[in-house]
Order: C-alpha cells, then structure tokens, then sequence
C-alpha cells in the first residue's frame, strides 16, 4: 500500500497549476499510479475523488468513490 501527500493549494499552486499530460496508453507505471491514488484516497477519510495532479504526478487520472464503504465502486478515467 502506497499513501502519498496530498498536495495542498495555495501552498503547492505551481504543481497543482501545470498542465498534465493525457494517458493514451495504459502502462504498469499508469496501473502503479491509480493504485496509488485509491490508497490515497482510502487512507483519507473525507474526500469521494483524488486527481493525479494532487500527489505531484502531472497526468489527466482521475478516481471517484461512489456509494458507502460496503456498496464501494471506483471509477477511473
């Protein structure tokens, strides 16, 4: 399990402000990084999604929890 900071603005604005990239393939290291960001997510308790922009990685991926912990489904994009 890989929790990372969660960047904060304004203090991290230039890192949450730079341009991300699209992902158009998906490779381990894209794999590696939406793990990441699910146990990001689940090890804070209030928040439903998390970008990739904020734990410092500058690509477009995106995971949004719906439903309660026993009805969890996650969706990535």
């Amino acid at each position: 399990m890989t929790v990372r900071d969660i960047l904060l603005y304004p203090k991290d604005k230039t890192i949450l402000r730079a341009k991300s990239t699209y992902v158009e393939v998906f490779e381990q290291h894209t794999l590696d990084l939406i793990k990441d960001l699910k146990d990001t997510l689940h090890a804070y308790t209030d928040g439903i999604g998390l970008a990739a922009p904020q734990i410092g990685v500058n690509m477009r991926v995106v995971i949004v929890c719906l439903g309660s912990q026993d009805n969890q489904e996650t969706r990535q994009s």
